[in-house]
Formats: structure tokens, sequence, C-alpha cells
């Protein structure tokens, strides 16, 4: 495992250091805000009915505008969140399980090997970043229930804090997966207390609860500035409502694409959906016996955390205010689906009379999650469109440096935005036209604002040369691929 997870890292750096991965339509919508808002625009509506946390997008515009928002920039910082996420799935995993237990490996590669890391690891979206704290909620979680189990470091401690203030600026989801948090950790102190156990019981209490009431406060302040945006987009709502209670998609649908998001191709898709469907029930039935005998250890709490996150989720669809079935808009949810899981697996293998088939079945999914990595990284440059893609990032990119070079105006084709020149341009519901797209280039200068006229083809040129400012001399006319200059007749 340690090998597939240097190939991810290597490959996520080989494509934040090398233009090897062209931009995309969402991608490009979020870099047109970033390079065309300003730093307190930013704040308000973002330009073609995108959402992103907007601390986190400030930050990013502060980072890539002081780098002239080159595509390294622009990579670099969704490539170090996922890398975050790396370690921190990974350290999760050892805490609570321990080095001996090889089910561990599922947790990290689940999180490793759903199509929203993969997908997302280097791209100008935010979706690294929520599953970095996704994982985080649960490393905190547990670090909150062993704070009394070992000496209290003060910077440690400190930091952690810290931590809890700022995570929810970060993500959108981190609250969903952090709610959970406050009643586990309640439960966990009411046993202690009952129990007698713990060393300084109410100190310890009190230790938990100030970095939750922290979080509390930043979550609070996240939702009335920023979240607020969320809830106004009535775009963003209508686009997403096939996914919403009275919905095209049934529940029982959409509840399975949530179980079984960390399975890629039919055969593990619907082995991560049934194994997962019978973890959710496992837990039901072991959480409600760990609570009727009122047997509230670290492993049943971290999976009792696990059930009532499946639950938020399933309760916030119902409630419309989420989309349930959308794995970039779920995977917040893997790491707790990965606990359910190893503890059904655990299960069979402790009861199970062949010990080794929970092993087999266990190994199986940890090799189809392995497979899609590299399958997922070798269709990255195997794709039948990637050898246009990247042909027309690379002949714009040099037109706009020539173009800016010169002071050329540029004429330019949808097919500019291939392979997306017949998608809506959202919230718009018209076909994308070539500037806004062709402005979001690195060679772009944002500053300058060369000049960038769209036009559906090149068949009536001359119509559309007339019609430019007078005192045009020259314009660079192209369709993605290929450019040619061009004197203006007035």
């Amino acid at each position: 495992m340690l090998i597939t997870l240097l190939v991810m890292a290597a490959w996520g750096m080989a494509s934040v250091v090398a233009q090897i991965r062209p931009f995309w339509i969402d991608e490009w919508r979020i870099i047109y805000n970033l390079k065309f808002l300003s730093a307190t625009a930013i704040w308000g509506k973002l330009a073609f009915m995108q959402q992103f946390p907007r601390v986190y997008l400030f930050l990013l515009k502060l980072f890539t505008s002081a780098c002239g928002y080159s595509y390294t920039s622009l990579r670099l910082i969704p490539y170090l969140a996922g890398l975050a996420a790396i370690w921190c799935i990974y350290d999760t995993a050892r805490r609570i399980y321990g080095p001996r237990e090889p089910y561990r490996y599922l947790m990290v590669m689940m999180l490793i090997s759903c199509s929203t890391f993969t997908e997302y690891f280097v791209e100008v979206k935010q979706y690294s970043m929520e599953l970095l704290l996704s994982a985080a909620a649960l490393w905190q979680l547990h670090y909150l229930l062993r704070l009394g189990d070992r000496p209290l470091k003060a910077a440690g401690y400190a930091l952690f804090c810290m931590a809890m203030l700022l995570c929810p600026f970060f993500s959108y989801t981190y609250a969903i997966v952090i709610a959970p948090v406050y009643g586990v950790v309640l439960l966990h102190n009411i046993a202690t207390w009952n129990n007698g156990t713990g060393n300084g019981k109410m100190r310890t209490i009190v230790m938990q609860w100030i970095p939750l009431c922290l979080c509390t406060f930043s979550i609070t302040v996240f939702y009335l500035v920023d979240a607020a945006h969320l809830s106004a987009d009535g775009d963003m709502q209508n686009y997403w409502r096939h996914l919403m209670p009275g919905g095209r998609t049934p529940f029982a649908e959409r509840m399975f694409h949530f179980l079984a998001q960390a399975g890629s191709g039919l055969l593990f898709w619907w082995l991560f959906g049934l194994a997962c469907t019978g973890a959710l029930g496992w837990a039901i039935f072991r959480v409600a016996k760990a609570i009727r005998k009122r047997d509230v250890t670290v492993e049943n709490s971290i999976l009792l955390y696990a059930l009532l996150v499946v639950l938020l989720v399933v309760t916030l669809n119902q409630a419309g205010r989420l989309p349930l079935g959308e794995p970039r808009l779920n995977a917040f949810g893997v790491p707790a689906l990965s606990v359910l899981l190893i503890a059904l697996l655990q299960a069979l293998r402790t009861k199970a009379r062949k010990k080794l088939w929970p092993d087999i079945l266990a190994y199986l999914l940890l090799a189809g999650l392995t497979g899609n990595i590299y399958s997922t990284i070798a269709a990255c440059f195997t794709d039948g469109k990637y050898a246009q893609r990247m042909e027309t990032y690379r002949a714009s990119e040099k037109a706009l440096q020539m173009a800016t070079g010169q002071h050329l105006p540029i004429l330019v084709t949808p097919e500019v935005a291939y392979p997306y020149n017949g998608t809506e341009n959202l919230p718009w519901r018209t076909p994308i036209p070539g500037d806004w797209v062709l402005m979001t280039w690195p060679a772009y200068d944002a500053a300058d604002m060369l000049p960038i006229y769209a036009v559906p083809d090149t068949n009536d040129l001359g119509s559309y040369l007339q019609r430019l400012p007078t005192g045009t001399a020259r314009v660079m006319v192209g369709n993605g691929i290929s450019y040619r200059v061009v004197d203006v007749m007035h």
C-alpha cells in the first residue's frame, strides 16, 4: 500500500509541476472568479453559479495572484491539501486500529481511491480540502476520546484548539462530520462520570469541551457569513433538485449510491454498495446493544460516530438541505463508511467458522481500490479526448503569449472550450463562448486585460472584423488549436 501512496503523491506532484493536466470547465469557472473578482468581491456572489468556502478562496486568491496565476500555483494548494488528507487518514487509521490490524488499510484506501479524491486531487476545487477535513474530524474525535488517557502536552493541545477554531472556515461539509462528535463526546463524558473512571474527570471533560466550544463559535460565524450563499443560491438548488426528496431519483437509489461511492467499476461499485449496506445494518445492531449495556468504549464510540454521520446525511437529505448520491458532494462520508465496513469485517472474522473468508473479502476490496488508483492515473493520459485537450491548451497558451507581446486582440471560437464547447454556460443556459474561457488560461495577464472577443465561427470573419474598435490594425483569430494573425481593413 505504501508504494501506491507514493505513486499517488508522485503523480500529483508531476501534475502540479509539469503542465500535463489541462484545466476543465468547473476549474475555468473558479479560476475566472480568482482572476477577475477583487479580494473584496470574492466574499459576495461568485460568477457561473459557483460556490467555494470564502476564506479558502480568499487565501487561494492571495497566493495565486502573487504567483501571477501560474499553472503550478493554481494546482499546488489543492495538491498539498490532498497530501495532508493522505497523511491524516493514514495516521487516523493507525491510532484507531493499531499497527497490527490489516483492515486499517481499508480506511486509507477507501478515501484515497474514491472518485472524488482521484479526480480532484490537484484540481482548483474545494474537494481535496473537504476530504482532508472529513479525515481530520475522525482524528479529532479520537484525540478527544483519549484526552484523559495520557499526560496533556500544552503545545499540542493549543494547536488542536487552533485547528478546531479554523477548520470550519475551509469546508461546507466539515460541520456535518464534526456535529456527531458533540453527541459522542457527551455520551462518553456521562459514561466516564458514572463509571468513576478517568484521571481528573472534570478537568478532562473541560479540556474536551473547550475546543468544541471554539468550533461551535467558528461554525456559527461561517454559516452566517459564508454558507448563507448556499441557501440563497436558487440556481444551485435547482441544479441538484433530482437528488432531493421529490426528485426523479428514488431515495433507495440515492442511498445506495452514497454507500457504494468508494467502489469504481460495476463489480466493485456493487460490492462496496452491498458490503456497506450490510455494515450499516450491523452497526445499528451493535451500537444499540452497546448503549443498552452501557458499554461506551472508545471503539464503540467511534462506531457510534460513523453511524451518526450516515444518519445525519440522510436527515439533511430528507430535509432538502443536502443532495444525496453524488460522490463529490457526499465524499465527506467515506471515512465514516470505512469505520462501518471495518467493524463488520472484524465481527465476521471473530464469529466466522472459516476465519479466512473475511480476510479474502477485505483483500479483494483492497485490490479493487488499489487497481482503481492505477487505472485512474492511466485514464488521465489514455482518454480519447486528452490529446486534443492538451493540444488546445498548449496552442492557446502560445497564442496568448504572442498576442500579449504584440498587443493583439483575439477573436476566438467556442472550440477553445473543448470538449465542453457544447455544454451549457450556466446559469444562462446558453452555449459556452470562448472569450471568458481563454481568459482563464495561465498565460492571460489579468492586469493587462488583453481584449478577447467571442465569435461563433470564422465563416463570416469579415463582418466580425468590422465590429472591432476603430484603430484596430491587426487581430489574432483562432479556434483553440489553430491561430493566425489577420489584418483589419476598416
